[in-house]
């Protein structure tokens, strides 16, 4: 199924040779890698970084720095995160070569499925972020490579937006909520 997906997505996003020597790649993503360099599929609703940075698209080693957006959140080091749907949810490797899914926006960490073969089966039937990001590119106009999809603070629709700047807008709603939530625990022991 993986070399299915790959094979019906866009051209390489990074380098058509394939990620450098000197990349380091997790064990489970050198398949992935070796057939394609980062793409789009899915009507864009599918997002697979390449692994290097190239312009503004960031590669693995930029995506996964902890000083990064990955700095907002509680994640598990040894998590490789290289792809993400419409709406910023992310797929990551873990250290055994499962692929789970974080979903910034509630916090929820799941695995997804036990290895790229079943991620890719699992990408490919679809869900609600394909058809949201096919819907919505219909209404407007087709996603910038390194646009994904998020609820609007003007309203109830969608808008894209950069994938720095949607998950540091991301991060700094969950640090705000963070705050706010432990000022608000702090004021009911000090009444307590």
């Amino acid at each position: 199924m993986l070399a299915f997906l790959v094979n019906r997505s866009s051209l390489a996003l990074g380098r058509l040779s394939g990620p450098a020597q000197e990349t380091r790649l997790p064990r489970a993503l050198r398949p992935l890698y070796q057939l394609k360099n980062g793409f789009r599929a899915l009507e864009d609703a599918l997002l697979v970084l390449p692994a290097e940075s190239v312009g503004a698209l960031p590669g693995l080693a930029a995506w996964n720095a902890s000083n990064g957006w990955r700095r907002w959140f509680d994640l598990d080091e040894r998590l490789t995160f290289f792809a993400m749907d419409a709406v910023l949810r992310q797929f990551a490797v873990d250290a055994h070569g499962a692929v789970v899914r974080f979903d910034p926006v509630t916090l929820e960490l799941v695995e997804f499925a036990p290895d790229l073969d079943a991620w890719a089966e699992q990408v490919i039937a679809g869900g609600a972020a394909q058809h949201l990001a096919r819907s919505w590119q219909v209404m407007h106009r087709p996603l910038l490579t390194e646009e994904r999809l998020l609820r609007s603070a003007l309203g109830s629709g969608m808008t894209p937006m950069h994938l720095s700047d949607a998950m540091e807008l991301l991060g700094e709603r969950v640090a705000d909520e963070l705050v706010t939530s432990r000022e608000y625990a702090v004021f009911e022991l000090a009444f307590v």
